[in-house]
């Protein structure tokens, strides 16, 4: 009996031990696998942060992620890189002139890259633009003062300016000049009075010294009216339209 029991100890040992070999195998690969997963999760993470840069100008800076694309690697293993960012347009070789230049840089700092800049200036200041909305009106002797609108049709016809037009007498109410070449019309309904400039049919331009009802587009107004309907008279004139000095 004794011997039987022994038996049955051993064999309820063994089993144990056998037992606990398995689970522990399987503990041991689940926490294999749950490490090569926390790995390949930092490698992808690094990845990412690998294809991150930082453009950077005078007055900011901003971080870009680049996508995990062929073109964006070459752009990142180019880093660091040297530019030249250009304020004037591109000239032919051929051209005596210099384009003006600002200096670019590129510097890596592992794993992201530095660009620094100098943002373009604009070609036209706004002060040139507001002395083109100012003109003078000359006939008869008599030199008037007038402000252009604010619109594509009023600023062509600036450019064109100093010019002198044959104007006819039509119906009391107003001159009217050709131009000879159309400017960008942008015509609406309106009634004009005494001292309004407009357009008419894209190419002619019109003086009123009264008033009338039709489809114009509006290039300026005389400031002061005074004596402005006896300067122009009743007949044909010739008037002249130059910018204010």
């Amino acid at each position: 009996m004794k011997r039987i029991h022994l038996c049955l100890i051993v064999c309820l040992t063994v089993f144990i031990f056998i037992l606990s070999g398995c689970t522990g195998g399987q503990n041991d690969s689940e926490m294999q696998s749950s490490e090569r997963e926390t790995v390949s999760s930092d490698i992808q993470n690094d990845k990412e942060s690998a294809l991150q840069i930082r453009v950077k100008t005078d007055s900011e800076s901003i971080i870009f992620s680049l996508n995990d694309s062929s073109a964006a690697r070459s752009l990142y293993d180019q880093l660091p890189l040297n530019l030249s960012q250009n304020n004037n347009p591109a000239q032919s070789a051929e051209s005596s002139e210099q384009t003006n230049t600002t200096s670019t840089q590129a510097e890596s700092t592992s794993p992201k890259a530095e660009i620094s800049g100098t943002p373009s200036v604009p070609a036209a200041s706004e002060e040139t633009e507001d002395n083109m909305r100012n003109i003078e009106i000359t006939v008869n002797g008599k030199t008037f003062s007038a402000t252009l609108n604010d619109n594509e049709a009023a600023r062509a016809f600036a450019k064109m300016l100093p010019l002198t037009l044959d104007m006819s007498d039509y119906s009391g109410f107003e001159k009217v000049g050709s131009l000879g070449t159309s400017l960008p019309a942008s015509n609406q309904q309106t009634t004009t009075q005494s001292g309004d400039i407009v357009l008419y049919n894209g190419n002619q331009i019109v003086i009123f010294y009264g008033s009338n009802s039709w489809s114009y587009t509006r290039l300026g107004k005389i400031d002061d009216l005074s004596g402005w309907k006896d300067a122009l008279g009743s007949g044909d004139v010739t008037v002249t339209f130059s910018l204010e000095d």
